[in-house]
This record gives structure tokens, C-alpha cells and sequence, in this order.
């Protein structure tokens, strides 16, 4: 299935890989364009180790989801917390909120490879 809407969660990134998939949707806008809610979305993306401030937005984002759609963790912050994984506002990745998210790393992946995840989504 190609992801054709991605909605997007920055659950407390440095921004790194929000910018890369903000360039794939610049670089390829008929293929992959980025959503304004979760319900029309055929992918979401979530950036950035999950703080505790986020964790909440992001797990009511996923639960708005139609069924069946894939999550993806971008980033390596995003996979298990990356660098922050030790900081008392981390709560840790995004399969910790989102059972089942797929990561996609890097720090940050490039629009090839995130282009390579939405795909095979």
C-alpha cells in the first residue's frame, strides 16, 4: 500500500526528521502530502522521543486513525527515545504509546527512505 496522506505528531523533536518529511512531501506533493487530520490520513508520523507532555496527543492521534493504519516511528528519537531516553520528560518511543509503530531510522532518515517506509507501510 503507498501512503498517499501522512498526519504528523512532533512528540518533542528537535525537528531534524519533521524537516526531512516536510521535504518529501516538497519534492514528491503529487505522492506524498501531509494531512490536517488524523481521520483522512493513510499514515501517521510520529518525530521525536515521546515526552510526557506529548504522550496523551499522541496516543489520541493513533486511537482517531481509521483502522488499519500504519504508524511509523521517525527517527531514531522517535524508535526508543534516542539520546533523550534518559531524561525525565521522556517517556520513551512511540511504540511505547503506539503498540506496533514501525521504525524508521536514522537522525534523521533521509526522503528516500522515508519514502521506502510509507511504501511498504
Amino acid at each position: 500500500m503507498t501512503c498517499k496522506t501522512v498526519f504528523v505528531v512532533d512528540a518533542g523533536g528537535c525537528g531534524g526528521c519533521l524537516r526531512e518529511l516536510r521535504l518529501l512531501a516538497g519534492l514528491d506533493p503529487a505522492g506524498y502530502g501531509m494531512c490536517a487530520t488524523p481521520r483522512h490520513a493513510t499514515a501517521l508520523a510520529a518525530t521525536g522521543p515521546v515526552t510526557r507532555k506529548m504522550a496523551d496527543a499522541l496516543g489520541q492521534a493513533a486511537a482517531a486513525l481509521p483502522d488499519g493504519t500504519p504508524v511509523l516511528a521517525v527517527g531514531d528519537c522517535a524508535a526508543d527515545g534516542g539520546v533523550f531516553r534518559d531524561s525525565a520528560a521522556v517517556l520513551g518511543g512511540v511504540a511505547d504509546v503506539v503498540p506496533g509503530a514501525k521504525a524508521v531510522p536514522g537522525c534523521p532518515p533521509t526522503p528516500e527512505q522515508l519514502r521506502a517506509a510509507l511504501t511498504s507501510a
